[in-house]
């Protein structure tokens, strides 16, 4: 055999032993990332959600274009979420955000991105519009807290703040730091 050929066989040897080393390699570290990198149990579409309060009356609705249920931390993880709020005056309010994260029952709910929050305007007062961040809706529905900064506006003035409160249920805001705002008395 000339020594050509016996340089083939050993190259051709060595081609099949690292294919065989690298291909074992790819399956071992595709088992890994099934183990890893989980993905939802459960999603749905265009998502309705009417959460109920203590009593059993309804405390808030929820809507979501895209849900997604992550077992591992139990958390539902919510694509552009709606909820809203409805008071026995008739005062409604709105919020509105690009993502959401909440547990399986509801409580609380994390509005994350640019949050939108709306009172429509009732026969008890007027409407008003709340732009900011980050915001978590407590269980019940009655209190959105958030620590980022907030521009409050309606008819007639404009406040800017560090953090607010929003009781909606008592239809109180809570402007917590650096306010400054102007009110316009002609409107």
């Amino acid at each position: 055999m000339s020594s050509v050929r016996k340089l083939i066989l050993l190259l051709v040897a060595v081609l099949v032993i690292a294919t065989t080393w690298l291909t074992r390699q790819q399956d071992a570290g595709d088992e890994t990332a099934v183990r890893t990198d989980r993905g939802p149990d459960a999603y749905a579409d265009d998502v309705r959600i009417q959460v109920m309060d203590t009593n059993g009356l309804p405390a808030y609705h929820l809507r979501a274009e895209h849900i997604a249920w992550y077992p591992d931390n139990d958390q539902l993880a919510l694509q552009r979420p709606r909820l809203d709020v409805h008071r026995p005056d008739g005062a409604h309010w709105e919020l509105r955000a690009e993502q959401g994260l909440t547990g399986r029952a509801g409580d609380p709910v994390s509005l994350t991105g640019t949050v939108i929050i709306q009172k429509v305007a009732a026969n008890s007062g007027s409407a008003l519009k709340i732009t900011t961040a980050d915001v978590t809706v407590m269980s019940d529905a009655r209190l959105a807290l958030t620590e980022a900064p907030a521009l409050v506006e309606g008819a007639g003035y404009r406040f800017e703040a560090t953090g607010l409160t929003a009781d909606f249920r008592e239809n109180r805001l809570e402007l917590r730091s650096q306010v400054r705002g102007r009110i316009d008395a002609r409107s």
